[in-house]
């Protein structure tokens, strides 16, 4: 099982039957199990769960979010397998399985920007004044704010924003005397 830190995967099992499943027809007859995931020495992992789907059908889901780069690796781990009612008299089965948690691919389109900043300006009745906007730019925790992100370098995405528009400060449209010139600056 591969996943990209900071997203989720999932895979679906199926319950392995036994002789009393078999002859009765029935998952339940001995009671529930419970399915957990664990590392080699025992510990539960905190990233990943199983939830029963439906009949027999569980599923594993995968879902790490490193706040560096510490879940990039891959494990070596177990799928334990306990039967809920029996369980002091039962030992439990377990299921070796290697789990990697990938570095994502950098995505730009994550990165978070810094608003540019508002300017007031006035000019008299029927004159013309040009105001120069400070382009956005890019947050100072942009990229430690994923792990998608952190995966991109610093010159990897664009430091320098454009604008998409430009409107008064309650969000309404300019009026029609106010004019743009160009997106970058």
């Amino acid at each position: 099982m591969t996943v990209d830190d900071g997203s989720s995967v999932t895979q679906d099992i199926t319950d392995a039957s036994d002789s009393w499943y078999t002859s009765f027809g029935n998952p339940t007859f001995c009671g529930l199990r419970t399915f957990t995931v664990e590392d080699t020495s025992g510990n539960a992992i905190s990233w990943m769960s199983v939830a029963l789907v439906s009949g027999t059908t569980y599923r594993i889901t995968a879902a790490p979010t490193s706040t560096d780069t510490e879940l990039q690796a891959s494990y070596s781990l177990v799928l334990k397998v306990v039967s809920d009612d029996y369980s002091s008299d039962v030992s439990s089965i377990t299921v070796a399985f290697t789990a990697t948690v990938a570095t994502p691919a950098c995505n730009c389109a994550l990165q978070a920007w810094d608003n540019g900043t508002g300017v007031t300006s006035s000019a008299p009745v029927g004159s013309t004044t040009t105001v120069t906007l400070a382009l956005p730019s890019v947050s100072s925790g942009a990229y430690t704010s994923s792990p998608a992100m952190r995966a991109c370098s610093a010159n990897s995405c664009a430091t320098t924003g454009s604008f998409t528009s430009v409107v008064m400060t309650d969000d309404s449209s300019l009026p029609t005397w106010i004019t743009t010139a160009s997106s970058s600056t």
